[in-house]
């Protein structure tokens, strides 16, 4: 059964900078997919569930800070819950979106992540319609 709100994208090589809430240390990671409400990421750093961390997006126009909650660990792999308020993480989306275009990260395709529902009037195009056009995910 499918709990996430919101469609994962899968990338690959794509490396993101994670550090526990308050320490200020970030360190990077390899992000294994993302959404719009969390990620999940490779790491060799001693990591529980429950912890709290920000995430850190090196955009090559800004840097966005993102909170989140440690939700599941598996071996290497840990699954984190954006734990921003909406307006945070549409702001993050149309950021990512935007820069995902010069990346080339995940597919040959565009590859967007989106919010059911949510019409960004300043680019007229409706979400739902870019969730019909995501194309084919990363086989790692």
């Amino acid at each position: 059964m499918e709990r996430r709100e919101y469609p994962r994208v899968k990338l690959f090589k794509f490396i993101v900078e994670m550090s526990k809430k308050g320490e200020n240390n970030f360190a990077p990671v390899e992000v294994v997919n993302i959404s719009a409400g969390g990620l999940c990421f490779l790491t060799r750093s001693i990591i529980y569930k429950g912890d709290l961390l920000d995430i850190r997006f090196p955009f090559s126009r800004r840097t966005i800070v993102l909170p989140g909650k440690v939700v599941r660990i598996h071996g290497r792999e840990v699954g984190v819950q954006f734990t921003c308020n909406k307006d945070e993480m549409i702001d993050f989306v149309n950021t990512y979106n935007d820069e995902i275009q010069a990346m080339r990260i995940s597919t040959k395709e565009n590859v967007h992540l989106i919010v059911p529902g949510y019409n960004d009037v300043g680019k007229g195009k409706d979400f739902i319609d870019i969730l019909l056009d995501i194309g084919p995910e990363t086989k790692h």
